[in-house]
């Protein structure tokens, strides 16, 4: 018989922190009636989630890590495709630029002028002076609808 209240035990009743099959009399801190939590975002569980409010007002789970990603380009519906990422035309993603500050002459990637010109003045994360994913969000923040 498995220990069903390991918070810890999966599907197919292997625990998950010994990576080997579970047995009866698992003495692990993990051992609770409580049942993890499954992120709304993610889908991975944890036993400390944070309470999120969805859009149609209901509340859900999530996890540590998507609470940090809140606000940021990484939960932003219009965030979720660039497309200066998937340009695949024949100019190159980044150029070369050089840099000269006194005597010191320095060379550094950036993106391609040309490139964000073809693509990015198109996106809705452009503001007009650049684009916001850079900095991680912007104006025009639309939290995702899962």
């Amino acid at each position: 018989m498995i220990n069903q209240k390991c918070t810890l035990i999966d599907e197919n009743g292997n625990c998950r922190l010994m990576n080997k099959p579970a047995v009866d009399n698992c003495r692990c801190p993990h051992y609770t009636s409580v049942e993890p939590a499954a992120c709304r975002f993610c889908g991975a569980h944890t036993l400390d989630p944070l309470l999120f409010e969805a859009a149609d007002g209901s509340w859900e789970y999530i996890c540590g890590n998507c609470k940090q990603k809140s606000g940021t380009c990484a939960l932003c519906e219009k965030g979720r495709r660039c497309l200066r990422q998937e340009y695949s035309g024949p100019l190159p993603q980044m150029v070369t630029q050089t840099i000269r500050q006194g005597n010191a002459i320095m060379q550094t990637q950036v993106p391609n002028p040309e490139v964000i010109r073809a693509t990015c003045h198109f996106c809705e994360c452009w503001d007009g002076e650049g684009c916001g994913r850079e900095f991680g969000t912007c104006g025009k923040y639309q939290r995702v609808q899962v």
